[in-house]
């Protein structure tokens, strides 16, 4: 089979998250210019929930850059892209309330949504109408739906789906349950990769089983209380997201890792001996400057800024031999083997 260039893949996630840091970037020019930051407990869950879900961004970042030709981990790191692109659209629009943001904020919904359902179709594996009958043999209902989700047309489909949905809510003040329903088509699929996978591969995605679940609750506990209160406050829905955003990162940082994407190896090394030698460095050079700091400056008349750049110098000539062998050691001890999949 010819191999599928993923190339423009890849050059619209670079897009998208270079879309959301710019996103971003608008959200905190409108929010310093028309608002006073006032410190109270909403605001300070808005500036949490902001947070995690710029940190979403930076992860995609991270995802792209580090994959080469996994189709199903592009399409996750583009799904990442679109959902903080769509938190920053939906705080623009509470800086500066207009249907232009809305609009936009409605079409990048609709796209993510079909974005995350097709990342699970193609993570870790790609799916194949064999596979999904091979799974659902016995269940004729989760069949058809789930080969029917494989469709190009669903492309096109979905977005409209998820749009007429949103504006549905928005026009009747009735929440539709749009987002339950992304969440458990993309848990079908992976719930068919998981079933297909050997014992070692499925702990490896057992991770985002957990996520997918852990939304879905966190999504029917907030449907729920909406339904009691009869609207959806800021603060309950700045606490949702946040949630989300946390469950979502945590559960994909945690499946890519132990997946492979990252040189796993590597990154234990870099810490241990980054960590130590920092630990090392800040334990020697506090103990010199609260002993000799005072009597150098004393001795030579120096200004204490001047002694503690030198100081600060020394160090990093005297501990960058030790880095670069702790670093040699570990490399060794740590040996890293990628394990090749079929």
């Amino acid at each position: 089979m010819k191999p599928i260039n993923l190339q423009p893949l890849k050059l619209i996630s670079f897009i998208s998250v270079a879309a959301a840091f710019i996103l971003w970037a608008v959200y905190f020019i409108r929010f310093f210019d028309y608002q006073l930051l006032v410190i109270n407990a909403n605001n300070l869950v808005m500036q949490v929930n902001i947070a995690s879900n710029l940190l979403i961004a930076f992860f995609s970042l991270i995802i792209l850059v580090r994959t080469k030709s996994e189709k199903g981990i592009l399409l996750i790191g583009l799904f990442l892209s679109l959902f903080s692109q769509n938190i920053a659209l939906s705080n623009i629009i509470m800086t500066n309330n207009s249907w232009t943001a809305f609009i936009f904020m409605t079409l990048n919904k609709s796209l993510a949504g079909t974005v995350f359902i097709k990342a699970f179709q193609s993570f870790p594996v790609e799916l194949t109408a064999h596979t999904i009958d091979s799974v659902f043999s016995k269940n004729r209902i989760f069949r058809r739906f789930t080969k029917w989700t494989l469709k190009n047309y669903t492309w096109f489909l979905f977005p409209v789906i998820i749009m007429a949905s949103t504006f549905f809510t928005v026009f009747t003040n009735i929440v539709a349950p749009i987002n339950f329903v992304i969440l458990v088509v993309g848990f079908l699929c992976l719930y068919v990769n998981y079933k297909r996978l050997s014992h070692s591969e499925k702990n490896k995605i057992l991770w985002l089983f957990w996520g997918i679940l852990t939304n879905i609750f966190i999504v029917l506990i907030s449907s729920i209380l909406v339904f009691y209160n009869g609207e959806e406050t800021q603060t309950l829905h700045n606490v949702v997201v946040m949630l989300q955003a946390a469950v979502i990162v945590f559960s994909l940082a945690m499946s890519l890792f132990f997946f492979d994407t990252f040189n796993t190896g590597a990154v234990i090394t870099r810490t241990i001996a980054d960590s130590s030698v920092f630990i090392l460095i800040v334990i020697v050079y506090n103990t010199s400057e609260h002993y000799f700091l005072h009597w150098l400056s004393h001795e030579l008349h120096l200004s204490d800024v001047l002694i503690s750049s030198m100081l600060s110098g020394v160090f990093v000539m005297l501990f960058s031999p030790v880095h670069h062998r702790l670093m040699h050691f570990l490399e060794k001890k740590l040996k890293y083997h990628p394990v090749k999949h079929t």
